[in-house]
């Protein structure tokens, strides 16, 4: 495993479940990447519970193309460690109920 890994998987993380135009918090930090219900299409895992909640902001509220290059920057930062992403295997179409966040399992 390269450092950058080994740091990373050392780290607990704030949590954004992202699925087309949502974007829900989790209101706990984990290392482990947690199960969301119902299933985003990925996870982003940011190091502080600030930038966690700047960084919905920005997707929830900004244009769409603002939203675009924002992603674009997330997706270098993943690349160098700085934030963590995850794809989630079989994501559920967005709903407008509660998002449920599953830790350790």
């Amino acid at each position: 495993m390269n450092d950058v890994n080994e740091k990373q998987n050392q780290q607990t993380w704030w949590w954004l479940a992202i699925n087309q135009d949502s974007c829900a918090a989790s209101a706990i930090a984990s290392a482990d990447v947690p199960t969301v219900i119902p299933a985003p299409e990925f996870l982003l895992g940011f190091r502080s519970k600030e930038e966690q909640l700047e960084s919905q902001e920005i997707l929830l509220t900004n244009p769409l193309p603002q939203v675009k290059r924002y992603m674009q920057t997330l997706e270098k930062r993943s690349i160098a460690g700085e934030i963590k992403h995850a794809l989630v295997a079989n994501p559920e179409p967005p709903t407008r109920g509660g998002t449920h966040w599953v830790y350790g399992g």
